[in-house]
């Protein structure tokens, strides 16, 4: 299972915490919300940085980049946009159920 935190404030809330999202990034939903927000993506398939486990790496082509590492276990988003990563966030969120 994957655990997405984010800085948005919890409605109704004056403090600013994190909230918390659960389950695992299905490949064909993430690549179809991501489409749908203008942004084409290619998947790889491969090993994860440290080699102990398969991974998807998912290449935002541009005009911005970005590159996302998908395992069982984690999501890992690398880009130097601002803009884009939200994007990426949201597209994240929009797939995973909030606890």
């Amino acid at each position: 299972k994957n655990v997405l935190f984010s800085g948005k404030e919890f409605a109704g809330s004056s403090q600013s915490r994190p909230l918390l999202y659960l389950g695992g990034v299905n490949l064909e939903n993430f690549l179809t919300t991501l489409q749908s927000m203008g942004i084409n993506a290619t998947v790889e398939e491969a090993m994860t940085t440290d080699g102990s486990d398969k991974a998807s790496l998912v290449h935002i082509l541009g005009p911005k980049k970005a590159l996302i590492e998908v395992t069982a276990a984690r999501t890992i988003v690398s880009t130097d946009d601002e803009y884009l990563s939200a994007l990426i966030s949201k597209a994240i969120c929009n797939i995973l159920n909030i606890v």
